[in-house]
């Protein structure tokens, strides 16, 4: 006869293991790629959303909060800075072009940062939505790393920012292969910078299966994204 209590205990012990948030991350991860693999990579079963789903299902299962989760895998928060930084080496193979095109590259990544910010929060605004919330937004065309700690410097909800950038960059699955069909790219290169200032991260590893050239310059215009936002973000808001 099965011990309750035991298996209660049993339970506890095995939740509050520090290698069990990594795991319970990487199974649930690994499950929603085999489901996007089986269904032919269909956009809305990409591995981010469908992973997100069973992760939050299972915290719910066994009674483990957030913060707890979240204190056990610290690791792979930090992590995520260290593979955006890793992206450089695909950007540096595709060094010589980007001296070509080093000007127009900048042109137009200040110039989406400041349209995807001005949209977002007039947009915000005019519906009435909260500051905070309206913060948070403001940061969803930067990669997480960046957008949730200058999420929290301008008074937003890093939660929320990173759940906004998460949505911004589902999109790029589902809409970029669509759109290159429509407007079609003189050259990876093109596509990538438009995937990169528009999908982060998420884009960027879509532009990756288009050519390494693709995704190198989605790196590019992804970090640069970043870095000009975070330097006059602050002082729009």
């Amino acid at each position: 006869m099965i011990d309750l209590g035991k298996l209660q205990i049993a339970n506890q012990v095995l939740v509050g293991h520090p290698l069990f948030g990594i795991l319970m991350t990487f199974a649930c991860f690994q499950s929603a790629r085999f489901l996007f693999e089986k269904t032919g990579r269909f956009p809305l079963f990409h591995p981010l959303l469908v992973s997100v789903g069973l992760l939050i299902f299972f915290l719910d299962f066994v009674g483990l909060s957030y913060r707890s989760y979240f204190d056990s895998v610290e690791v792979l928060h930090w992590l995520l800075g260290t593979v955006t930084v890793a992206l450089a080496i695909p950007l540096y193979e595709s060094l010589r072009k980007l001296r070509t095109m080093f000007f127009p590259v900048i042109i137009t990544v200040v110039s989406s940062a400041a349209f995807a910010v001005f949209v977002v929060v007039a947009l915000a605004r005019f519906v009435g939505l909260d500051e905070q919330l309206v913060k948070s937004l403001a940061t969803k065309s930067v990669t997480t790393p960046i957008a949730v700690s200058l999420s929290e410097e301008i008074g937003g909800n890093a939660a929320l920012a990173a759940l906004f950038v998460l949505i911004t960059a589902l999109f790029a699955p589902i809409f970029v292969p669509l759109l290159l069909k429509i407007f079609p790219a003189k050259n990876d290169a093109v596509a990538g910078i438009a995937i990169g200032v528009s999908a982060h991260a998420i884009g960027t590893a879509k532009a990756l299966e288009i050519s390494r050239e693709c995704g190198a310059f989605s790196a590019l215009a992804m970090s640069l994204m970043g870095v000009i936002t975070a330097l006059f973000l602050p002082w729009f808001l």
